[in-house]
Formats: C-alpha cells, structure tokens, sequence
C-alpha cells in the first residue's frame, strides 16, 4: 500500500490505496476559486468503486473533454479541468497511463502497452488501471464509452 496525499483546502490528508508498486498516484488540488466547492467523493481513495464493476471493462472507450487541460513535466503531469477550477498532479506511472489512455483511447490497448513495460499480473493491472480510470472519470477528466 502507498499513501495518497490529497491536498483539501490547504490541509493534507493521507488514504492508503492497494495497487501495485509504483502505481499511478492521484493528487487533487483546489485553485482559491473552487475552495468554496463541497469536497469531492472519496470513496474510490477509501477502496469502494464509483461504479458497477460492470461499468469499466477492457472495452471501455475513453475521450478526453475539451474542458481538460494536459501538461507532462518531466514525465509527472498537471491536469486542469477548466469548468470547476480544479487541478490535479500524476506521478511517472499516473502520467503513463494517461498518455496510452490519451493514444489509445481505451483500456484493452493501455494496458495491453503498460504490460509490456511492467513487472505485474494481469489482473492486478486491470484492476488498477480500472480504478484510476474511474478515478478520472469521476472528476470530469475522461468521458466513458463503450466499443
């Protein structure tokens, strides 16, 4: 398990979240414009999922809003999601698979790359690409479709 820092309103709070080693970490930040916003639900840092495991599968379509904005740093990346003010930071991996996601547009071709590049079953990749790709989706940074 690693910790996830998720900066609320200037305050850090720390949430274990089981993936595998080196998995992509999501950190959420608030501009001063959005602090006024209810918190967001945090129920996949806490393990539940936001949707039916039926929802997200290896066929999953993904697009990327016009209301987000993408920028890699040095392999980490900043994303804006322009309509609530709210910006989020993506370690090396996070940032990785947001680009396949970007390229591919769907999970299947993704993690089809990811495990190429990473000592890690399967299973425990789908699982949690999947996640993160509800992650994203739940903060308005990826559109779900299916094939």
């Amino acid at each position: 398990m690693i910790p996830v820092s998720t900066l609320l309103g200037g305050t850090a709070t720390e949430r274990p979240l089981p993936v595998f080693p080196g998995a992509p970490v999501v950190t959420e930040r608030f501009s001063f414009a959005a602090l006024n916003i209810p918190l967001p639900d945090t129920s996949i840092m806490e393990g539940r999922t936001l949707y039916p495991p039926s929802v997200i599968t290896k066929m999953t379509r993904v697009a990327i809003p016009e209301t987000v904005l993408f920028r890699d740093l040095d392999g980490e990346a900043v994303i804006l999601e322009t309509g609530s003010g709210r910006y989020y930071g993506l370690n090396e991996i996070g940032t990785r698979m947001w680009l396949l996601l970007q390229r591919h547009g769907g999970v299947e071709p993704a993690c089809r790359d990811l495990l190429l590049e990473y000592q890690v079953s399967e299973d425990q990749l789908l699982t949690d690409f999947v996640r993160f790709v509800e992650l994203l989706a739940s903060r308005h940074l990826l559109e779900l479709g299916e094939t």
